[in-house]
């Protein structure tokens, strides 16, 4: 996997948030669309070049991470518990 992640209802607790779209827009320019499973999972196995931004959406609600991408795409590395990627 070139990302990996999950999805919450709240920044800290909640639960996982599927049938959501994560956009991944790399250098590159050619964004990356990935739906969220039953659990709020979401992965892709496509290459990523950074930097690259993230938004997240599930209607009515679209939220766009405020820092970029810089080198990993390990979401959980910088968002654990207490920073969860939420919506809304």
């Amino acid at each position: 996997m070139t990302i990996a992640g999950t999805l919450y209802s709240k920044a800290t607790g909640g639960t996982g948030v599927s049938g959501a779209t994560v956009t991944i827009t790399p250098a590159s320019g050619a964004t990356i669309k990935m739906v969220t499973g039953s659990s709020g999972n979401f992965y892709s196995n496509t290459a990523i070049t950074y930097p690259a931004t993230v938004e997240v959406s599930k209607c009515p609600d679209t939220v766009k991470m405020t820092a970029t991408l810089t080198d990993t795409a390990d979401c959980n590395s910088c968002h654990g518990s207490s920073m969860r990627i939420h919506l809304p």
